[in-house]
């Protein structure tokens, strides 16, 4: 089980990739080829970040080329010759020196934290995962590589924002080499992070904007009257004006009862039309594009990449394949009503995604308030489809 700490873990799980991914970019051998590259630790790891915070917020470092390996035949050398020798040019990949920069922005509990070596012993499983990732992705490994043998002079950037401008982009690690993007960018998620996309608000316009503007769902009309009577059977500007001074007393009011049985009248209508069209072509290709925008915003070069599971990490990219994937798979519905309302889409038996109105307690200057939020989360299936 992990560490409780006085950090969001998937904050924390940003500035440890990132330092990761700095680390493979600067560890460099002579004679490295794509399938021998020297491997990052975690020392390698809290290395970049102690070096980051020591310098006040900043991590700039120039690494020289190294000398790549050469096959060349021996009978250049010697007439006749048949055995290939490898060899690697020293004088000229040496000439030339990359710029490796890492920049890294958090909330300041996540800075604050990871700013004391002694609390990164506390996250080591996170350490683990992305140490894993950085040794062992393909496009990345490949990219590393060829910036640390192709005799240039590169300016390489990793650029950790997990503050500015969340709402217009899915990008938590961006990565640049001579001001291009190298790869797909990531979009980075923990073990207990599952939402990727969220309609936050209340009433049958919130609940259409996710079912019927998205998905194609159409709830019956007599289902939203349902709705529309049981809210009126109470105060909605009461219930968002109530303040608590814990986030308890907030989640666990009669306002907060009241919500989410006016949601789940709405959701058990989205589920029975759900359920008709669940194999439906149109209702698949809706669903794919809900999910690929809540998981890219609409950027082509994004990849979800979820630090879970016993291979440490998983990925999930959003290409044509994701559509194709959607359109063939054995999809099936379950639902959850106890609570939060909850749809789940399953896959061969795992979670594929579910839709969920949650009730959170939003803390304000005066005290807490109720906020609904409708979200959007990945099950493990979603990786493996």
């Amino acid at each position: 089980m992990a560490v409780r700490i006085n950090a969001n873990r998937g904050d924390i799980a940003e500035g440890i990739m990132g330092a990761a991914l700095t680390a493979k970019f600067i560890k460099r051998e002579m004679g490295q080829t794509i399938n021998n590259l020297p491997q990052v630790n975690a020392t390698d790891v809290d290395n970049v970040l102690s070096k980051f915070f020591r310098s006040g917020g900043s991590y700039k470092k120039n690494v020289r080329d190294v000398p790549r390996p050469i096959d060349i035949p021996f009978s250049e050398l010697v007439p006749g010759a048949t055995e290939v020798e490898t060899v690697v040019n020293v004088v000229r990949e040496l000439k030339f020196t990359d710029k490796v920069v890492f920049k890294l922005t958090l909330p300041q509990a996540a800075m604050d934290f990871l700013s004391v070596q002694k609390n990164r012993g506390d996250v080591r499983d996170i350490y683990q995962r992305a140490i894993q990732y950085a040794n062992n992705d393909p496009t990345f490994i490949r990219e590393s590589n060829r910036l640390a043998t192709n005799a240039k002079k590169d300016s390489i950037l990793i650029d950790a924002d997990g503050v500015s401008n969340q709402t217009g982009t899915k990008v938590d690690i961006g990565l640049f080499a001579n001001g291009r993007k190298i790869g797909k960018q990531i979009s980075l998620k923990t073990d207990s992070g599952r939402q990727f996309d969220q309609v936050v608000g209340f009433g049958i316009e919130k609940f259409d904007k996710l079912f019927a503007d998205n998905l194609g769902i159409s709830v019956d009309g007599k289902v939203k009257g349902s709705v529309n009577e049981f809210i009126r059977k109470f105060n909605v500007t009461d219930a968002f004006s109530f303040r608590a001074q814990t986030s308890k007393d907030v989640t666990g009011s009669v306002w907060a009862t009241k919500l989410k049985k006016a949601a789940t009248i709405y959701y058990k209508g989205a589920e029975k039309s759900m359920k008709t069209q669940i194999n439906s072509l149109g209702f698949r290709r809706k669903l794919a594009a809900t999910v690929r925008y809540g998981a890219t915003r609409g950027d082509d070069d994004i990849q979800l990449v979820k630090l879970a599971g016993s291979q440490g990490y998983s990925e999930r990219t959003f290409g044509p394949e994701f559509e194709t994937a959607m359109e063939n798979a054995d999809l099936s519905i379950v639902s959850n009503f106890t609570d939060n309302p909850t749809i789940k889409i399953n896959s061969q038996g795992k979670l594929l995604v579910q839709f969920r109105a949650r009730v959170d307690a939003d803390k304000r200057a005066n005290g807490y308030v109720i906020k609904l939020r409708q979200v959007l989360e990945a099950g493990s299936g979603f990786f493996y489809l």
